[in-house]
């Protein structure tokens, strides 16, 4: 009986060895797959803006009439405001269009209606909607 208990311990202990063997090949294949499927997300991912405008506020002067001294643009009239929809011919359409902040705020009236200050910074940003 002791030569047939040494020979079981003996296969166990391959046993286990392979297996634990087996778990952290396990381990290290999984986390490879984790952070390739996490770096394809970010290669595809298209980026927020596809062009950005940094304007200066002034004291008075909306955010349409600031960009329209400085830029050839294209705006859409409403009851609600003017809303721009071409900036020095880049376009809205297939998805994009232009959106403005001041001072970091999304914009929450149209850009005829948001009064800036000498202090303000207003950018505008070209993005996927």
């Amino acid at each position: 009986m002791g030569f047939a208990y040494s020979r079981m311990i003996k296969e166990s202990t391959g046993f286990v060895f392979f297996l634990g063997l087996l778990l952290i090949v396990a381990g290290c294949a999984d986390s490879g797959r984790n952070e390739s499927a996490d770096s394809r997300a970010v290669r595809t991912a298209e980026p927020p803006d596809s062009a950005v405008i940094v304007l200066s506020g002034e004291t008075g002067k909306s955010v349409l009439e600031i960009t329209r001294e400085h830029y050839s643009i294209e705006y859409k009239e409403s009851p609600m405001g003017a809303f721009v929809n071409m900036i020095d011919s880049l376009e809205t359409g297939s998805g994009y269009g232009w959106f403005y902040t001041v001072n970091d705020t999304p914009g929450q009236i149209a850009a005829d209606r948001h009064i800036t200050t000498d202090s303000d910074t207003v950018t505008w940003h070209y993005r996927k909607y």
